[in-house]
């Protein structure tokens, strides 16, 4: 245990009042200090300084992360990587012009810190395509086949979005689903090679995955309507009706907040897949993550809420900084290698662990509602099956 964090999970019975407080008012913020919760560049040092073992690690290392814009919590999390723990970054996000500003920016801070000068690469990874998602990776492969003899020791999937609207991306996938948990799963899965072959027998290669604490309003997430009805994005029936254009949107009985319910079930299934994966890849540290209810302009597109919210309770949101405090633990902490912190842990705002909500989704097979085992499975075996859907029709 290092830098203030634990390994002992929070009790059920805390996480399920803090759940159902979030289910009934939307206050995640609730959940969290931000008067406490230290910044990012403080969070590393004091791991470092307590665990000097955790940066000689991955000293030199290639890391990806993925949604770094200036100033956003991905920033930060690729900022301390490439500083403090003096990985070379590669960072991913769809705008050419923001990820050439971030390499800037981080150069920049690395004179004033007197570091050393960062090894950067840029990549465009747009969420919204699947194909863009695989041409990410092969990039990224690239550059670790030729320098790195073929291995990524950090893969951070913090790239994500909510989209208060209905849409879908290039592939027909409902937008919230497809952008934060289908694209994220291709990437992985097409970097999983590079990730096995940095595994020794002391260190644990992370994959770490921005989950959300919304995850407890998207427990109905299905797999099996994920792959008949990908433009509904694994919502049960009835959330989406057929408008008089003859085209899909969310059905006005299932409310104002049904874009955001959709969010949470994305997020379900981003939680799902992570405990899945690390049951598959046992040389592979897994974590899922809520990064705390950050100040920015996540919200944008849900109005006056939204702008009450981020600005009325502005002084408990946490700083982006702050909000890179559990990925970079998930990255960084030297207790994922040796199983103190097990692997398919999800981790809260705090850095430490928590129960995951459970799913409330019948499984088909028994009738029952799936237990999270059988539910993480299935979730991955969706993503899996639509990503072939969708190949085969290319």
């Amino acid at each position: 245990m290092v830098a203030g964090n634990i390994n002992t999970l929070l009790a059920v019975a805390s996480s399920n009042k803090a759940y159902n407080r979030i289910r009934s008012t939307g206050l995640y913020f609730t959940t969290q200090n931000a008067f406490k919760a230290p910044p990012a560049q403080a969070y590393v040092k004091q791991l470092f300084d307590e665990a000097p073992q955790a940066r000689n690690d991955v000293e030199g290392k290639l890391a990806i992360v993925t949604g770094v814009t200036v100033g956003g919590a991905g920033y930060h999390m690729a900022e301390e990587l490439a500083l403090q723990a003096g990985m070379d970054c590669i960072i991913m996000g769809r705008n050419e012009k923001k990820l050439k500003a971030a390499v800037a920016s981080i150069k920049e801070e690395a004179e004033k810190r007197q570091a050393g000068a960062p090894t950067m690469y840029e990549i465009k990874y747009d969420l919204d395509s699947l194909e863009s998602a695989t041409q990410a990776a092969m990039e990224a492969i690239k550059i670790a086949t030729e320098k790195y003899d073929g291995k990524l020791h950090v893969l951070m999937n913090n790239a994500g979005a909510f989209y208060p609207t209905y849409g879908v991306t290039k592939e027909g996938v409902e937008s919230n689903t497809g952008r934060n948990f289908l694209a994220p799963h291709v990437l992985t899965e097409k970097l999983l090679p590079a990730l096995r072959k940095a595994a020794t027998s002391t260190y644990k290669p992370r994959v770490v995955h921005v989950a959300s604490l919304a995850h407890c309003c998207g427990q109905d997430f299905d797999p099996k309507r994920l792959v008949e009805a990908p433009a509904e994005g694994g919502a049960p029936s009835g959330i989406f009706e057929e408008t008089e254009e003859k085209k899909l949107d969310y059905s006005k009985a299932t409310g104002a907040l049904a874009s955001a319910m959709q969010y949470g079930r994305a997020k379900m299934a981003v939680l799902a897949e992570c405990i899945e994966l690390a049951k598959r890849e046992s040389t592979l540290a897994v974590v899922a993550l809520h990064p705390g209810s950050i100040n920015s302009n996540f919200g944008a597109g849900m109005g006056v809420g939204a702008w009450i919210y981020y600005n009325v309770f502005g002084p408990f949101q946490f700083s982006p900084s702050q909000g890179a405090r559990a990925a970079l633990r998930g990255c960084l902490d030297p207790d994922l290698n040796t199983g103190a912190l097990p692997s398919g842990s999800y981790l809260h705002s705090d850095g430490n662990p928590w129960v995951p909500e459970e799913p409330t989704t019948l499984n088909p097979a028994t009738g029952k509602v799936y237990t999270m085992d059988d539910y993480a499975k299935a979730t991955f075996d969706a993503a899996e099956d639509l990503v072939a859907k969708i190949s085969s029709k290319q």
